[in-house]
């Protein structure tokens, strides 16, 4: 995989088949453990929305998420990303938060984000942080919070390569897993 050949796009409707294929890469039973999905999850039980509807939903959401308007309880504005290749596959997926609530700094930060397996260790994540740090800087955002779990190396070295500054270590209250904060400033 050529890096080089990779963009960061907002989600859309015409890429369906390419986002379930991504997430189908992770090989959970619940998607929601994918990082960086986040309007994209699914916000209702209603079983009886097809899977290509309840996408479209999510793209709805992403869009309405960017705001303050329409956020369910709990969220701050946020903007989704995706990593794609030149055939419009899907590479990564980001969720940028523009603040931080009380909870996103004790777990979570400004970024969440997943690359699929079969793209791991190509600079994919290195990449994708590195451009969300430029659209983080547009948005007016000093400096950028990211937590990861203490045993993800491969996540602390994307992190500390661009330029992550670890802050401290604590047990989460959500998993119990050793998760480390880092701030890079922009």
């Amino acid at each position: 995989m050529d890096v080089r050949s990779l963009r960061i796009i907002e989600p859309n409707e015409t890429l369906y088949e390419a986002y379930m294929q991504f997430c189908q890469n992770f090989h959970y039973d619940n998607w929601q453990y994918i990082n960086g999905i986040g309007p994209m999850l699914r916000s209702t039980e209603d079983e009886t929305l097809t899977c290509k509807e309840d996408f479209l939903d999510g793209i709805k959401r992403c869009l309405d998420f960017r705001s303050e308007d329409n956020l369910p309880k709990g969220w701050v504005p946020c903007s989704t990303y995706w990593l794609i290749d030149n055939s419009e596959n899907i590479h990564g997926t980001a969720c940028l938060r523009h603040r931080l609530s009380d909870s996103l700094i004790t777990e979570g930060g400004h970024i969440g984000f997943a690359i699929k397996p079969e793209s791991r260790n190509h600079g994919a994540a290195t990449q994708l942080l590195h451009t969300l740090k430029l659209i983080a800087k547009n948005k007016n955002i000093d400096a950028i919070l990211l937590t990861c779990n203490k045993d993800n190396a491969a996540a602390r070295r994307v992190i500390e390569k661009s330029s992550g500054v670890k802050a401290e270590e604590y047990v989460s209250n959500i998993t119990g897993n050793l998760i480390e904060k880092f701030w890079i400033n922009l």
